[in-house]
C-alpha cells in the first residue's frame, strides 16, 4: 500500500525513484524495482507484511469516493501503459502473467466490457434478439458470479489473517460483499469509466479530496484523574 510502504533506499535511487506524471506512482515504484532485479538477476523479495495496521481517513461522502476510485484506475492504466512490454513475459515472474494479465483483463478491458454488457443485452432483449430465458440467465450469472468473488475474497483474507474475531463481524461483512454486487459493483464502474476518460484525456489532476481529520478525541481526563 502506498500509505504504508518500504522501500530500499539505494534500489529506489537506482531506478529514479517515483515517476513524475502519474497518480499510481506508488504501483508504479514496485514494478520499477521488480523489473531492475529481475534485469539484473538479483535475488529479491516484495513483500506483504499483514501485521502492521496503519490508519488513513477514507472519503466520506460519494462524491470524493467517486474522485478516488477514478484517479485509482487512472493510476493503474499508467502503469500498465508505462510498463506494456512486461506483459506475458515469462523472464518478469508472476508479475508479467498474473499481475499484468489481471490488469489487461479487468482494469483495461473490464469496465467497457461490463458497460456494454448492461446496455447491449437489455437492448438485445427489448430488440427481441434475446430470449428472456437467456436475459435471466445473463443476469443471475453476471450477479453470482460478482458476488462469489466479493465472498471468495473475504474468506481468503480471513483464513489467512483472522483479522475478525467476532462472528457477527464476519456475518455482517458477508452481507455486505453480497449487497455490493446490486448497485455499488455498478456505481465503481462509473467511476472506473471516468478514470478511463481522464487517462485517455492525459488529466494529471487529482480533483479537491476532502479530509475532515481525525478530530473526534476522547474528553480531556478531570481533575485529580491519572493521564
Amino acid at each position: 500500500s502506498g500509505a504504508f510502504g518500504l522501500f530500499r533506499r539505494a534500489r529506489v535511487i537506482e531506478v529514479g525513484g517515483y515517476t513524475h506524471g502519474t497518480v499510481g506512482e506508488d504501483m508504479e515504484l514496485v514494478v520499477k524495482l521488480h523489473r531492475l532485479m529481475r534485469d539484473k538477476r538479483l535475488p529479491y523479495r516484495i513483500a506483504f507484511v499483514p501485521e502492521p495496521v496503519c490508519w488513513t481517513e477514507a472519503p466520506e461522502d460519494l462524491r470524493v469516493l467517486g474522485r478516488q476510485r477514478a484517479r485509482w484506475h487512472r493510476g493503474a492504466l499508467e502503469t500498465f501503459e508505462r510498463h506494456r512490454d512486461v506483459l506475458l513475459k515469462p523472464r518478469y515472474g508472476r508479475v508479467a502473467v498474473v499481475g499484468f494479465g489481471y490488469i489487461l483483463l479487468v482494469d483495461v478491458l473490464g469496465p467497457i466490457v461490463e458497460l456494454l454488457g448492461y446496455v447491449l443485452i437489455p437492448l438485445f432483449w427489448l430488440a427481441g434478439l434475446l430470449s428472456t430465458a437467456y436475459l435471466l440467465a445473463f443476469l443471475a450469472v453476471s450477479f453470482t458470479f460478482g458476488v462469489v468473488v466479493s465472498v471468495g475474497a473475504l474468506a481468503l483474507e480471513e483464513s489467512e489473517l483472522r483479522r475478525f474475531p467476532r462472528a457477527r463481524d464476519l456475518v455482517l461483512l458477508t452481507g455486505v460483499a453480497v449487497l455490493e454486487n446490486f448497485g455499488y459493483r455498478q456505481l465503481n464502474n462509473f467511476w472506473r469509466l471516468r478514470g478511463i476518460w481522464q487517462y485517455l484525456n492525459r488529466s494529471q489532476s487529482w480533483g479537491t479530496m476532502t479530509r475532515k481529520g481525525f478530530g473526534a478525541t476522547a474528553a480531556p481526563p478531570q481533575a485529580g484523574a491519572r493521564p
